[in-house]
C-alpha cells in the first residue's frame, strides 16, 4: 500500500534528493542568511561608531550614537513586514523566485549605504536616506529567512540528519557576523578621517559583491520537491500568511516567544551595543572585531553540535539548553567585559554569541516541522522575525532611552551604571523564552509531509 501524506499527495510523487544536490541547496540558501548578519555586523559597527559622527552629527555625542542605534534597530522593526510580503508570495508562487527577489532587495539596502553622502554634504536628507536604507534592507532580509530555512527543509524532508542540514540555513548567521568583522578588520589600516571617509564604505561594497556571487549560485537552484507536490495538487493557499496571523496566531506567538532569546542576547548586548561601549572605553577596533569572530566561530561550532543532539535525543532539550545558556551568559556579560581583560572580553563575547547562535541547530528544523508545507514559508518567517523583533524593539528604543538619560560627558562609572539594566532584560527575555519551550511539543518525530494544523 502507498503511504499519503497529509497533505494529498503520495511519498513516490516526491524525489529523494542526492547528497549532491543537498549541498547544492544548503550552500545556496545559506548565503543569503550569511549576507543578513554580515549586514548585521558592519552596519552594527557603522551604527555605533560612524553613523553618529557622519548623518547625527549635530546632536550632543551620547544622543548621537543612540541616533545611530535606533537607525539599526529598525532594520528589525520592519523585518517581520518582509516576512508577511514574502510569506504570502513564497507560499503561492513558491520559495526559488522568492529568493531571487529578495536578495535584490537587501542589495539596494546594502549598495545603496556604500554611496551615500553624509550630513555634511546633503544635509538632513542624508539620515532621512540613510533610514530608508536600512527599512528596505529590513523588508527584504524579512523575506530571506522563512525562504531560505523552507527550502533547505523541504530538500531534506528524508534525510535521517535533516536538523543537521537545515541547521546551516541559518548558521550563515554567525558565518555572516564572522565575515562581517573580518571585513571591517581588514579596512583597520584607514585612520583617522580617511577612515570615516572611505574605509567604513567598504564593507558595505563586499557586502553587495557577496549579493551578486549569491545571484550566481542560486541560479541553479531547485524548486523544493515539497513545494511542487502541492502546486501539483492544486493546494496552494490563496492567503497563507494572513490565514496564520487569523487562525494559527497562538502558534505563531508560542514561537516567537520560544525563539526570541537568541536574537535578542546578540543584538541587545553583543552587537551594536558592546562596541560603542568599548570602543568607549579606549579598547582598540581592532580587538573588537577579533573578539566578536571568535563569539561568531564558538557559534558555529555550537550550532553543529545542538544540530546533531536535535536529530539524536530531540528539539526541545536541545532548545532549552541553548536558552538557559544564554540567561547565564546575558548576566555575565557585562560583568566580563567591564573587567576590560582582553581574555575576559573574549570569554564574554564566546558565552553570548555561543550560546545564542547555538540555538541556530535546531531552530530551522523546529519552525520547519510546526507548519505544513502550504504555510511553511509564512509561518517559519513570521515566527522568527516577531521573535527578533523583542530584541530589535529593545536595540531601538530601550537601549537609546537608557544611554538618553546619561549626562553629557558621562563619566565612566556613569556608563556602566545602565549595563545591569540591558543584561537584565535580556535575560528576563531568555527566561520568557525557556517558558515558552516547556509548552511546546516535541516534533522530531514528524514527517514535514504529514504535518496538519487546520
Amino acid at each position: 500500500m502507498e503511504y499519503t501524506s497529509a497533505e494529498g499527495y503520495s511519498v513516490a510523487e516526491v524525489a529523494t534528493v542526492s547528497k549532491s544536490k543537498m549541498v547544492e541547496v544548503t550552500i545556496a540558501a545559506t548565503m543569503g542568511t550569511t549576507i543578513d548578519y554580515f549586514d548585521f555586523f558592519i552596519a552594527g559597527f557603522a551604527a555605533a561608531i560612524v553613523w553618529p559622527r557622519l548623518f547625527f552629527s549635530v546632536a550632543d555625542p551620547i544622543v548621537a550614537t543612540a541616533l545611530g542605534i535606533s537607525t539599526y534597530g529598525l532594520t528589525f522593526v520592519f523585518k517581520p513586514f518582509g516576512s508577511y510580503i514574502f510569506g504570502h508570495l513564497g507560499d503561492r508562487l513558491g520559495r526559488k523566485p522568492l529568493l531571487f527577489l529578495t536578495l535584490f532587495i537587501m542589495g539596494i539596502g546594502t549598495l545603496g549605504i556604500a554611496a551615500l553622502p553624509t550630513y555634511a554634504s546633503i544635509g538632513l536628507m542624508a539620515p532621512i536616506m540613510l533610514i530608508i536604507l536600512r527599512i528596505t534592507f529590513g523588508i527584504g532580509a524579512g523575506g530571506e529567512y522563512g525562504g531560505a530555512v523552507s527550502i533547505v527543509a523541504e530538500h531534506s524532508y528524508k534525510k535521517k540528519w535533516r536538523a543537521f542540514w537545515a541547521s546551516w540555513s541559518l548558521l550563515g548567521n554567525p558565518i555572516g557576523l564572522a565575515l562581517g568583522g573580518a571585513v571591517f578588520l581588514l579596512t583597520s589600516i584607514y585612520t583617522g578621517s580617511s577612515f570615516l571617509t572611505e574605509g567604513w564604505r567598504i564593507p558595505f561594497v563586499f557586502g553587495s559583491i557577496l549579493i551578486s556571487i549569491a545571484f550566481f549560485v542560486r541560479y541553479r537552484l531547485q524548486e523544493s520537491p515539497l513545494f511542487k507536490a502541492v502546486e501539483r495538487r492544486k493546494q496552494i493557499e490563496k492567503s497563507p500568511a494572513s490565514k496564520l496571523i487569523i487562525k494559527h496566531n497562538k502558534r505563531l506567538i508560542l514561537l516567537a516567544l520560544a525563539l526570541a532569546f537568541a536574537p535578542a542576547v546578540v543584538t541587545i548586548e553583543s552587537v551594536p551595543f558592546s562596541l560603542s561601549y568599548l570602543h568607549y572605553f579606549g579598547v582598540s577596533t581592532q580587538f573588537i572585531f577579533i573578539s566578536v569572530i571568535i563569539g561568531a566561530v564558538a557559534g558555529v561550532i555550537g550550532g553543529m553540535l545542538i544540530a546533531i543532539m536535535a536529530d539524536t535525543i530531540g528539539r526541545k532539550p536541545a532548545l532549552l539548553l541553548t536558552a538557559v545558556a544564554s540567561a547565564v551568559s546575558s548576566l555575565l556579560f557585562f560583568y566580563l567585559i567591564n573587567t576590560l581583560n582582553p581574555s575576559l572580553i573574549i570569554l564574554a563575547q564566546v558565552l553570548v554569541e555561543g550560546s545564542a547562535f547555538s540555538s541556530l541547530g535546531v531552530l530551522p528544523i523546529i519552525l520547519s516541522e510546526y507548519f505544513p508545507t502550504k504555510y511553511r514559508y509564512s509561518g517559519v518567517g513570521l515566527s522568527n522575525q516577531f521573535g527578533a523583533l523583542i530584541g530589535g524593539l529593545v536595540t531601538s528604543f530601550v537601549t537609546p532611552a537608557l544611554l538618553s538619560y546619561l549626562p553629557k560627558n558621562s563619566t565612566p562609572a556613569q556608563y556602566i551604571s545602565i549595563t545591569p539594566y540591558i543584561a537584565g532584560i535580556s535575560a528576563a527575555i531568555c527566561i520568557i523564552s525557556i517558558i515558552a519551550i516547556l509548552l511546546m511539543e516535541e516534533t522530531k518525530q514528524l514527517r514535514l509531509d504529514t504535518i496538519k494544523i487546520d
